[in-house]
């Protein structure tokens, strides 16, 4: 079935959605390991800032649980300082403005 929405046309057969499912790929043990090790996090830092415990990011490395299919979405989400470490939001300085 085809459903006209605003100026898309949205075709909600169920063949095309798994095949969009299929499109998306899941980390493997390695790749996040990889990506760990490549912006120089501990698995604790790691979990800390996706709100998860240690022991589960060394199950995800370990290959004894899956890693969920959104994780490579949260990890483009961090804000990666140079040499390592998370950038907070927020922490821009603003410029202050003087007041006459």
């Amino acid at each position: 079935m085809i459903q006209q929405i605003g100026i898309f046309k949205v075709n909600h057969s169920i063949n095309n959605l798994s095949n969009i499912l299929k499109s998306v790929t899941n980390m493997n043990p390695k790749e996040l390991e990889a990506w760990r090790g490549k912006h120089g996090l501990t698995q604790e830092q790691l979990a800390n800032h996706l709100g998860v415990t240690k022991a589960c990011i060394s199950r995800w490395e370990s290959g004894k649980r899956s890693i969920p299919a959104f994780l490579h979405l949260a990890l483009k989400c961090l804000k990666v300082k140079k040499g390592g470490g998370i950038k907070k939001e927020g922490t821009k300085k603003k410029k202050e403005v003087n007041k006459k």
